[in-house]
């Protein structure tokens, strides 16, 4: 693994090199896309105290048939942003900023406009410029999520 990835790493508890586990559960048949057959793979969590970097209440793991890469999606669409959340979220994107640098519109930690769009309704941080990508978001609708592509 990329000291990129053993860095990213540390911000989670699950493994991401050993993910999808026993613990998650196929969602669905396979799909072909681009044409690879993609599964996903899914693991939820209960209790709060159990959450991704206090944040994320479910993974999504998508395999590519053949291939070793995999795009890990971390989410929680029904998140409600109080102190902890915006704590959190900070933590989240200055740790990202650490790892991967600025943004892809050149951003870099957290700041008050973070905040003020998390506020708004919609959040987008994007670090594409890497071997293993990163985006972060956040709408209404969808809720938080953090997706990174493991392309090794």
């Amino acid at each position: 693994m990329s000291e990129q990835i053993n860095q990213i790493q540390k911000l989670f508890k699950v493994n991401l090199s050993s993910i999808p586990d026993s613990e998650f559960y196929e969602q669905g048949e396979p799909i072909i896309a681009g044409g690879n057959e993609v599964r996903t793979f899914s693991k939820m969590f209960i209790e709060e105290e159990d959450f991704e970097f206090g944040l994320f209440d479910c993974i999504d793991v998508k395999t590519f048939k053949g291939l070793p890469n995999k795009n890990i999606i971390f989410n929680n669409e029904s998140i409600v942003f109080g102190d902890f959340e915006f704590q959190q979220i900070e933590k989240l994107i200055n740790k990202l900023c650490q790892i991967y640098g600025n943004d892809n519109l050149g951003n870099g930690k957290y700041s008050y406009d973070d905040k003020d769009a998390i506020e708004f309704g919609y959040l987008s941080r994007h670090w594409s410029e890497n071997k293993n990508p990163a985006m972060l978001s956040f709408d209404e609708e969808s809720g938080l999520s953090l997706t990174i592509w493991i392309t090794e």
